[in-house]
């Protein structure tokens, strides 16, 4: 799931992600992009694959119902 802010999209995780690294499928972010996990701070690293957004998550990810992560700027 997705919203957006003026200046910033956001991508909700529903579930627990398994692993260290989720997939965000048919996103792009552009290169100068910032994505941090709410809650945490720290920019997430991230590369581009292809149509999917591929990041990896803070070790020690605590347990939530939901994860917000946060890509700015965000232009359409």
């Amino acid at each position: 799931r997705f919203t957006r802010g003026a200046e910033a999209l956001y991508a909700i995780l529903l579930d627990r992600p398994q692993g260290a690294r989720v997939a965000i499928e048919s996103l792009r972010a552009a290169g100068e992009s910032s994505v941090t996990l709410l809650g945490d701070g720290h920019p997430l690293e991230w590369r581009q694959e292809g149509e999917h957004l591929e990041l990896a998550l803070p070790d020690g990810l605590w347990d939530a119902p939901a994860y917000a992560i946060k890509l700015a700027p965000w232009t359409d």
